[in-house]
């Protein structure tokens, strides 16, 4: 397969450097089984998982791929082998692309064109491949000239048959739980990555006592307290530090492992690496680092167990090798690999999984490099760990040689990718499924239904209940990332509901239906049948609903004029000038990278690439309070700074400066950039990248999108990102707008009432008068919870009926509390309120932020009630959260003559952004976070 890969890849490369347009296709020998029994080779597949790249990333080369399958009389595979020539030589043995071409007829449509088999590193014009006779040439050539649509088909002499991705049944849950024995040991390779650690887990949950973690490196910290605790739990934990694709010491694991441990019984190979590229970019290197974590390891596993009955031999794969995956044409190759790898070893009465896994939410290198994110923009969400496991445990169940794992799947938003006319025919069966959109609330584009109500007005009462418990099924799919609309009865906080998904599922069925879902009403345990039921005893037919006239209208004729400041710009904006108390600083993200071998170059022109695209990258703040768009900025330039030829103290010292100068900087407002990167050159490979930004102009959600979108963009300087008609200026206008609105009127009378009674903020013991601080300086503190723990805590707040931020802010509020002098108080929280308004709503950015004024009673006599009576005050807040806190302590100043109780004690939770902790995926592609 490396042959065959190498080959490929420099033909692809070749194609694309071309000025004229080529077809390329792909033709392998016995990949796919045509019938059972019928012939299989395993080498040629990961040139399946290749093409499927290649057609995803250079579609006008109408990559297609076909395999013969069972003719008689072709050269087996390891007879066409023999002929390849070295990967060294492979290259010299390749004529010139020119001299290829020529000898290929012209094409009736899209050009020249190239075709690669797996049984010569080549072009040939008559290809070692069809020395087979008439009956296959004809086949082929049929297929060729024929000019399909079909990029994946299989021959054989007794037809043709075209891929389809189909869908598998949902899980039987009532099938028992695969044994799992306490007198054997199983072994996991990437046993010290984060999915080997899920697996490790749910083993020894299932009564596993004996595991061997197979890693490349010592355990860290993180791994160290998960095999702590698998130890305490009665399991004994091997850690062998061996690299997978090395074969001697692989095979000196194995005998360690016969001599000195329990029978091997299961084997789950979770190994592997990730060097993404794009394909013009892709050189072999690339290629091998990948194949050998994944292909090499996979046989070494399969050659040194032979002598072992295994229960299970379960190889991590990945959605790319089925699907295709941009700038990862090396790991699809692989998993493709994998794939028929699993088949054959089935064939041969061996047992054998291949799990084509998509995203995992939270854990494995795809979440640590920002794949969930990418994903999710086109369509495909993530998995929570208990979910993958359950699949996991399904799959031992039923042992299928092959499963593709996509649980969250928005396929109009998947298929919108491809051109209309150009709907990859293998997802034929899903065109015209319903969208169940992916995880995270605060990413993810609304789908606004605009023929609800008509359907609603034309049906009778018992038809429309239906109707409300469909539509809120979807919706609550949409919003938590369900692979299927939940049960009627289940309610809501059972299926992970907290704040933020209320709110956003309250403004969807707002948008739709005009109605005002409350919030107290998910987070105390509605379920969606009776949330149906409240919808049809408050619908009113015969008053108009939201409409997309009454969504938000971009203005881009007055893009580039002045526009009001939010509450919290306004906030924040007042809070940087010197008199104010705790005063003098700006609301600021300062964050330090180190990477080795940064394309500076590279990462300055996809910055500037971000700058023209998002308008408040372009945003400055006038004197009098006015915030403006700027249509023309300069090419923004990166300082650059060379320490590499210092000695180590001085050039510590400078780094040392250079933090104390960044990472405290106010900006002016009414100067461009609001934005500050720059980069220090360390040593000849690392290069430290400073990066600053104003939070008067993003929030949290729009920093995690900027990272996200620039990485991808440096990686792949081709990419296109699709233009934005939206503006932040257009969503102020229109919430300013709304404040003439009954629902806004609503609110201000419920903060207005409860202003009397509203405590401050706690009243804490301080060394010194906050007032006497001329220049303050703050400190952060970090405390991280390992994912056994982050699991235990949500299940007790589960079991409380709280949400995790519900938790946590009533654990913030309760440690204030024993400090404070009054145990009632405010806390301010922060809110991420992106109103469901606009299908781009999701992918501006801007500062979204708004704030509630929290009341908290610290005299309950337990926690659990204490935590319960705050979060039942905070959905109530939530649904009157027009009326901002900033708008709250505005009116209170009013009314006490200027004087305002301060509340300066702020909760924030991230939570549902599902962008994992600072120094996390987002910013994988620039290196490793060094401070924040």
């Amino acid at each position: 397969q490396r042959r065959l890969c190498a080959s490929a890849l420099r033909l692809t490369q070749g194609l694309l450097d071309r000025p004229e347009p080529a077809r390329l296709w792909l033709v392998t020998q016995d990949v796919t089984q045509f019938e059972e029994g019928s012939p299989m080779t395993v080498a040629p597949a990961s040139l399946w998982g290749l093409g499927r790249t290649i057609a995803l990333e250079h579609p006008e080369l109408r990559c297609t791929r076909i395999d013969l399958n069972a003719f008689p009389h072709l050269p087996s595979l390891e007879d066409a082998a023999s002929h390849l020539p070295s990967l060294e030589d492979a290259a010299s043995h390749l004529p010139s692309l020119e001299d290829a071409a020529s000898h290929l007829p012209p094409l009736e449509k899209g050009g020249r064109g190239g075709f690669l088999t797996d049984s010569a590193a080549q072009i040939p014009p008559n290809p070692p491949l069809l020395k087979g006779g008439t009956v296959l040439v004809d086949a082929l050539f049929a297929e060729i000239w024929a000019d399909s649509d079909e990029d994946q088909v299989a021959l054989s002499p007794t037809g043709r048959r075209v891929a389809r991705l189909g869908r598998r049944a949902n899980l039987d849950q009532s099938r028992a739980t695969p044994e799992i024995r306490p007198d054997a040991t199983y072994l996991i390779t990437g046993g010290l990555g984060g999915l080997g650690l899920a697996v490790a887990d749910w083993l020894v949950a299932q009564g596993a006592r004996t595991l061997a973690l197979v890693g490349r490196s010592a355990p860290d910290e993180a791994a160290r307290q998960t095999i702590t605790r698998l130890e305490q739990a009665g399991a004994h934990v091997w850690t062998p530090q061996v690299d997978v694709a090395d074969g001697p010491a692989m095979e000196a694991l194995f005998a360690e492992l016969q001599q000195d441990w329990l029978p091997l019984a299961g084997i789950i190979h979770a190994a592997g690496a990730l060097d993404d590229a794009a394909l013009r970019d892709q050189d072999w290197a690339h290629f091998e680092r990948v194949m050998a974590a994944k292909i090499d390891g996979a046989w070494h596993l399969h050659r040194l167990a032979l002598d072992h009955p295994l229960d299970f031999f379960v190889l991590f794969a990945s959605m790319a090798g089925v699907l295709g995956s941009t700038g990862q044409a090396n790991h699809a190759a692989a998993s493709a690999w994998l794939d028929a790898f699993a088949q054959a070893r089935q064939a041969q009465g061996q047992p054998a999984i291949s799990l084509d896994w998509g995203a995992w939410r939270d854990i494995g290198a795809a979440a640590r490099r920002g794949v969930e994110r990418q994903m999710q923009r086109i369509g495909i969400g993530a998995m929570m760990p208990e979910q993958g496991l359950a699949i996991f445990e399904w799959a031992l169940t039923e042992q299928p040689a092959q499963a593709v794992v996509l649980p969250e799947v928005n396929w109009p938003q998947l298929l919108a990718q491809f051109p209309e006319s150009a709907h990859p025919p293998f997802f034929a069966g899903f065109e015209k499924t319903v969208a169940i959109q992916s995880t995270a609330v605060a990413e993810q584009a609304p789908v606004v239904t605009t023929d609800l109500p008509t359907r609603l007005r034309q049906a009778d009462a018992t038809e429309r209940l239906s109707l409300l418990q469909t539509f809120l099924a979807t919706r609550v799919a949409e919003v938590i990332g369900l692979s299927r609309p939940p049960k009627l009865e289940t309610p809501l906080p059972e299926l992970g509901f907290d704040s933020l998904m209320a709110v956003e599922l309250k403004n969807r069925v707002k948008t739709a239906l005009g109605i005002e879902l409350p919030v107290r009403a998910i987070l105390e345990g509605a379920s969606v049948g009776q949330l149906a039921d409240l919808l049809l005893a408050n619908l009113d037919l015969t008053a108009p609903v939201a409409a997309p006239a009454e969504l938000i209208q971009p203005d881009p004729a007055h893009r580039y004029e002045p526009f009001p400041l939010t509450d919290i710009q306004q906030a924040y904006w007042v809070g940087r000038g010197p008199g104010m108390e705790l005063g003098g600083i700006g609301c600021h993200l300062y964050t330090e990278m180190d990477g080795y071998d940064l394309p500076l170059e590279q990462f300055q022109d996809s910055w500037r690439r971000l700058v023209a695209r998002h308008d408040m990258l372009r945003a400055v703040v006038a004197g009098d309070g006015q915030q403006r768009i700027l249509a023309q900025v300069p090419p923004y330039e990166i300082p650059v700074l060379n320490l590499r030829d210092l000695p180590d103290s001085e050039r510590e010292a400078q780094l040392t400066r250079l933090r104390g100068e960044l990472s405290h900087r106010v900006f002016d407002a009414t100067q461009w950039p609001l934005f500050d990167i720059r980069a220090t050159h360390i040593d000849e490979r690392r290069t430290r990248l400073h990066l600053g930004f104003d939070l008067l102009v993003l929030d949290a959600a729009s920093i995690f999108q900027l990272r996200e979108e620039w990485v991808r963009l440096a990686a792949d300087p081709a990419l296109e990102l699709p233009p934005l008609e939206l503006s932040f200026r257009d969503v102020v206008l229109a919430e300013v707008a709304q404040r003439n609105s009954e629902s806004y009127h609503r609110a201000e009378r419920y903060w207005l009432e409860r202003l009397p009674d509203l405590p401050s903020g706690p009243e804490l013991p301080l060394l010194r008068d906050p007032a006497s601080l001329t220049r303050p300086h703050f400190v952060r503190r970090l405390q991280r919870l390992d994912q056994a723990e982050w699991s235990a805590l949500r299940a007790r707040a589960q079991q409380l009926g709280l949400t995790p931020s519900g938790l946590l802010c009533a654990a913030y509020a309760d440690v204030l509390a024993a400090w404070s002098r009054y145990p009632r108080f405010c806390i301010t929280l922060t809110l991420f309120n992106r109103p469901a308004l606009h299908p781009e709503i999701m992918q501006i950015i801007g500062d979204f932020t708004s704030t509630i004024l929290l009341e908290f009673d610290g005299s309950a006599p337990n926690f659990a009630e204490r935590a319960r009576t705050l979060q039942k005050r905070l959905a109530a807040d939530l649904d009157h959260g027009a009326f901002s806190g900033v708008q709250v302590m505005r009116e209170q100043a009013r009314r006490q003559g200027g004087q305002v109780s301060a509340v300066p004690v702020v909760f924030t939770s991230a939570l549902g952004l599902d962008a994992g902790q600072p120094g996390d995926s987002a910013w994988e592609g620039l290196g490793e976070m060094v401070y924040s």
